[in-house]
């Protein structure tokens, strides 16, 4: 079993990875920490610890822990389809049918969308006009 390693490249990825060590006890450097040592040090230390292996081996048996195999559940959802003649309800194209143009196109969401980003313009077109008539001074 494999320790886990995280090197998020984005602020994102980051804060779930500075997360993921407060909760499971992993090794983070912030971006401003790293050298060549520190980052050689974490990855020795992962890799050696049997504490981080203890921890990723119960991570696996837990997201490994199903009640049929996957052969097993391929089987199923084939028997389920014969037994419900190719389960159209299932199909994703069934429920496009019954929607209209606008309602595939999420036309409402678009327009939403677009009066949001309008408004917010027409703000900061109104703080920038303020803010430059203001530091306008009158001259005698």
């Amino acid at each position: 079993m494999q320790s886990l390693y995280v090197l998020p490249l984005c602020l994102l990825p980051a804060k779930n990875a500075w997360l993921r060590s407060m909760r499971f006890g992993r090794i983070h450097l912030s971006w401003g920490d790293v050298t060549e040592e520190s980052f050689r040090e974490s990855i020795l230390e992962v890799a050696t610890n049997p504490e981080y292996h203890r921890r990723i081996s119960r991570i696996s048996r837990l997201v490994h822990d199903q009640p049929d195999s996957p052969k097993e559940r391929a089987v199923w959802w084939l028997e389920y389809l014969l037994r419900n003649e190719g389960a159209a309800h299932l199909n994703q194209e069934s429920f496009a049918r019954n929607l209209s143009w606008p309602q595939i196109l999420l036309l409402d969401v678009l327009l939403l969308t677009i009066f949001i980003l309008a408004l917010l313009g027409l703000i900061v077109w109104f703080v920038l006009r303020r803010i430059n008539s203001s530091g306008k001074s009158k001259v005698d």
